[in-house]
């Protein structure tokens, strides 16, 4: 079962490339490929050397948040064991 969150505050960040909206003060956006992350490290996973990384395949998981989509670092223990078996792998 999915649970979708409704925050009925608006999400005060936005990207003037694309429509994307944003929470958070430590969240990153990617102006390149507008993927939005939790974190300014989260962010460094995702673009490696100037290019864009599918979030799934650098470990990163999707995150609940209210509104929108933000990746960013796993916390229950399988995710976290495959984020350190790619991280071995990087």
């Amino acid at each position: 079962m999915t649970v979708t969150t409704v925050d009925p505050r608006p999400l005060p960040h936005s990207c003037g490339g694309c429509a994307n909206r944003w929470d958070g003060n430590a969240t990153s956006h990617c102006g390149a490929c507008h993927v939005t992350t939790s974190s300014p490290s989260a962010f460094d996973r995702h673009r490696r050397n100037g290019t864009c990384q599918a979030p799934a395949t650098v470990g990163l998981v999707e995150l609940g948040r209210a509104g929108y989509t933000v990746w960013g670092s796993p916390s229950d223990e399988a995710s976290i064991e495959r984020f350190r078996a790619l991280r071995g792998a990087a």
